[in-house]
């Protein structure tokens, strides 16, 4: 049997991991947040009673702490005393390792991190997204096979992680996606600036960007590299630097840095385009 599960954070990620539990059958026994409103709104989401926290905890084998980063080590004192000897303790967070909830070994409790590497822009487009997401954990000995069962009955994918390795794991997640996404946003603005229009451009950027994820999937990043410092143009490059001001032109230049490292260029081509992109 599933153990009784409390969900503690009322965000995004608590409720749609609250809803993928109950609807794979695990007896989810409360949800609790920081203000009464929130625990009774994601409780309404997941189905289960809304509750105040150490209420919460004292109920529960398996407690998943989806609250900020910055709230976990004070919700991690805040269970010391009603949390279960043995219970499972989880924080959802990708930069933290479990040592941020350490106050719960105090009462017996053993102290993990389980991070869904999934957007959740809504709970319910959260709760869609899980099945075939990789979920990256750690934690204390014995927490393992739980956290796997866990993961394993809302569809996902299991992925052990170190606790030195989380920081550098996260800002790798980032950089993928929420770094993609103000990337995505400086590249509408500069289609906006030519006087391109927000829905052509969606159009036009929309395929090139699918495709090109694709191909860095199936290929790798440097076999799937094409465009100006991958051909050596530094008269492209050039005009580009020209045209840009503020900010983007030095997203612009740091990120053609990075491209420089992965193209297959001759020495003095590579020379040129790297004197280029290391004018500020």
């Amino acid at each position: 049997m599933p153990p009784p599960v409390a969900i503690i954070g009322a965000g995004r990620v608590g409720s749609a991991l609250g809803a993928a539990l109950k609807r794979a059958g695990w007896p989810v026994v409360a949800v609790a947040a920081r203000t009464a409103a929130s625990a009774r709104r994601a409780a309404k989401f997941v189905g289960a009673p809304a509750m105040e926290v150490r209420q919460a905890a004292a109920l529960a084998k398996l407690v998943l702490v989806t609250v900020p980063d910055d709230a976990v080590a004070g919700v991690a004192r805040e269970l010391v005393g009603p949390v279960k000897r043995g219970a499972v303790v989880a924080h959802t967070s990708g930069a933290l390792s479990s040592d941020a909830l350490a106050a719960v070994r105090r009462s017996g409790a053993r102290a993990a991190s389980v991070h869904p590497l999934m957007t959740f822009p809504t709970p319910a487009k959260g709760l869609a997204a899980l099945r075939g997401a990789h979920f990256f954990f750690e934690g204390d000995r014995g927490s393992s096979p739980l956290l796997r069962r866990m993961i394993l009955a809302v569809g996902g994918v299991p992925v052990p992680v170190s606790k030195r390795g989380k920081a550098l794991y996260h800002a790798g997640a980032v950089l993928a996606c929420n770094d993609l996404v103000a990337l995505l946003a400086e590249a509408f603005a500069l289609f906006r600036q030519a006087g391109i229009p927000g829905k052509k451009a969606a159009g036009a950027l929309g395929p090139l960007v699918r495709r090109t994820v694709e191909n860095v999937l199936a290929l790798g990043p440097a076999r799937a590299l094409t465009g100006p410092v991958a051909r050596g143009d530094a008269g492209s490059v050039a005009r580009h630097l020209k045209a840009l001001h503020g900010p983007v032109r030095e997203i612009y230049r740091v990120l053609g840095l990075s491209t420089l490292r992965l193209a297959r260029l001759s020495p003095g081509r590579r020379r040129v385009l790297e004197s280029l992109l290391r004018i500020r």
